[in-house]
């Protein structure tokens, strides 16, 4: 009985090694920088700039925080490799309900990497607004990012994760 047992707990187990997972997203990570090859090098969503003096219009923090060169970056990873050229990636702004394609987007077999920079998210989500009071310090700023892929062979696949991301002027 002991041998039979044995071969059950072994072949049970090898059963799920062998069986191919379904074309999909497996993981989608965020942060401010990324490196060469998709790697999350800083995981935080907290932007620390220093203090903004100048400007009365929303434009003008845009611009400034643009300028610092901040960047929202995301890494995702496929069950399969995807054809470069079937890859779309967008954050997609709550405040607004429209979606922006990333401003850099790589492909490395089954990786999908890039960003997006935060003054031009903020112009994007927000457009012409008057420049709110806090100057969008210290806030949560909801987004998704969307993304959707093809495999080699076709298959499709799509998905979105929801973040957000906080300014501290210092």
């Amino acid at each position: 009985m002991k041998p039979i047992i044995l071969c059950t707990t072994i072949a049970i187990p090898a059963l799920f090694l062998c069986t191919r997972m379904p074309f999909g997203v497996i993981t989608i990570e965020f942060g401010q920088n990324v490196a060469r090859g998709g790697e999350i090098t800083d995981s935080s969503l907290i932007f620390t700039l220093p203090r903004f003096s100048g400007g009365k219009k929303a434009k003008d923090i845009y611009n400034y925080v643009y300028f610092k060169g901040d960047t929202l970056c995301f890494r995702a990873e496929f069950s399969e490799n995807v054809k470069s050229e079937t890859v779309r990636a967008c954050f997609y702004s709550q405040y607004n309900k429209h979606c922006f394609p990333a401003e850099r987007l790589e492909v490395e077999k089954n990786i999908i990497w890039g960003f997006s920079l935060v003054g031009s998210l903020l112009e994007n989500f927000y457009g012409d607004i008057p420049l709110p009071g806090d100057l969008f310090a210290g806030r949560d700023i909801p987004f998704e990012i969307e993304l959707s892929a093809q495999s080699p062979d076709g298959k499709q696949a799509w998905a979105r994760k929801s973040g957000s991301f906080r300014i501290i002027f210092r």
